[in-house]
């Protein structure tokens, strides 16, 4: 397939880490020319897209094969690995994911492509096959990139499933929870061999996380009417996150879909407005537990199942959300590394959004209010609990800032508490993402250089 420069360019620039071509053409291109003529003229053309990437946009594409099988289909004619890849090897690019699991007779492609493995390719191999219902063992994983490591140097190897999990349009064979299943004894069993790796690998996190390596992660926490779309759409992170090594995780803002009484009457309280703590007061107190949610189940969950690494996590977030990041970063000593934040809510308890909120959440006991209050947390610290610092970004041009936001009173209790704080005022920006965009790329390298 030749991926239009515009189209490629602009999913990098949307922050894709990666390109993926599917290259389909190379296996219907033998069946109809067994000569390779018309292999090498595809080769060829989408050489002349690549080319015109520059060298960074090229070190994020790579290319994806595999020899047919899927069920007699014309879009995908068996071939013989040998008759294709050494062709296929002639691409522009650095990257290639190999079908593999469900070949009939590993070792020879295997050997193929250790001949193919040279310069500073990556050759990703199938080790587990989406067409089959049953979920491969870890174990077995490990074993199929045991034998990979025979053949290919573990500084070129790397692992990846056959294809993907509905690869027909009509073919509804695999569910979600067999392909996620399958995914994580693809990620546990990889991580099964750390011998093959021994040093840090200096390539992307895309990459790292199919070789079983382990990243740091940054949790962002969205403001008020958000959802888990709306950072990932609108910021703009994901592309350096991706050169820096970094993870993102984006919950949502609250429960939904719980119908609780009211539960979407307001657009400050209740869908989309959870304020990262865990209600006392009814009808919120049994949906409305988003602390809960995110300390003792998401972030376990994940650092469990996907190789990030738990020592490793910062945390950010935006208005709600800033105050979602302060406050938890507080109330949990150890649990983040870094943080910062977007224009937050660093007052609750002396503004009309901290009021509504934990009325309701939290019921009429003032005292308890404090227990989410940055400024009031902070003012508590006798050492400062962040020495590397903290950043936040607020825009001057915010219609919230005199009236929710109270970024002062977060600094004067930095202050008291010998808190490195550094409080960026940026004249003519307002609330919105692009206000968090036009900065995210501070934040990003802000919080991994604090990771390491």
């Amino acid at each position: 397939m030749v991926l239009g420069l515009h189209r490629e360019q602009a999913l990098l620039a949307l922050g894709a880490s990666g390109v993926q071509i599917d290259f389909t053409e190379a296996r219907l291109s033998l069946k109809l020319d067994p000569s390779g003529g018309l292999l090498g003229s595809f080769v060829d053309l989408n050489n002349r897209v690549l080319d015109s990437l520059t060298d960074a946009e090229r070190a994020r594409v790579g290319v994806h094969t595999c020899p047919g099988g899927d069920r007699d289909s014309t879009h995908s004619a068996d071939v013989d690995y040998a008759s294709l890849l050494p062709g296929l090897f002639r691409m522009h690019v650095d990257t290639f994911f190999v079908q593999l699991a469900s070949e009939a007779d590993r070792p020879a492609v295997l050997a193929l492509l250790g001949g193919l493995a040279t310069g500073d390719r990556l050759i990703f191999v199938g080790v587990t096959d989406p067409i089959d219902p049953r979920v491969e063992t870890p174990e077995e994983v490990r074993d199929r990139v045991l034998e990979a490591a025979r053949f290919i140097d573990a500084g070129h190897l790397g692992t990846t499933d056959d294809c993907g999990f509905s690869p027909f349009g009509d073919d509804a064979s695999t569910s979600r929870d067999t392909a996620f299943a399958k995914i994580q004894a693809r990620i546990t069993g990889t991580a099964h061999c750390p011998e093959l790796s021994p040093e840090p690998l200096d390539i992307p996190a895309w990459k790292v996380w199919e070789r079983g390596g382990k990243v740091p992660a940054l949790l962002y926490l969205a403001g008020l009417t958000c959802t888990e779309e709306t950072f990932a759409i609108k910021a703009g992170a994901q592309r350096l996150a991706a050169e820096l090594g970094l993870a993102l995780i984006a919950p949502d803002t609250s429960p939904r879909g719980a119908n609780v009484p009211g539960e979407a009457d307001a657009w400050d309280f209740g869908v989309g407005a959870g304020f990262y703590l865990d209600a006392t007061q009814a009808p919120w107190a049994t949906h409305w537990r988003m602390e809960s949610w995110l300390m003792k189940e998401l972030l376990p969950l994940l650092t469990s199942s996907l190789p990030i690494d738990g020592g490793r996590i910062g945390v950010f977030g935006h208005s709600m959300g800033g105050h979602g990041a302060l406050t938890l970063a507080l109330r949990h000593p150890g649990a983040f590394k870094t943080l910062s934040a977007f224009a937050p809510i660093c007052a609750p308890t002396q503004c009309p959004w901290g009021h509504k909120a934990f009325a309701g959440y939290l019921g009429g006991d003032t005292a308890t209010w404090k227990e989410h209050d940055a400024t009031q947390l902070m003012s508590r610290q006798t050492a400062a609990p962040y020495p590397g610092g903290i950043l936040i970004d607020q825009g001057l041009g915010d219609k919230f800032l005199a009236d929710q936001l109270h970024p002062h009173l977060f600094e004067t209790a930095c202050q008291k508490a010998g808190q490195p704080l550094t409080l960026r005022r940026h004249a003519g920006y307002d609330h919105g993402y692009y206000f968090i965009a036009s900065f995210i790329d501070d934040h990003l390298r802000f919080h991994a250089q604090g990771l390491g």
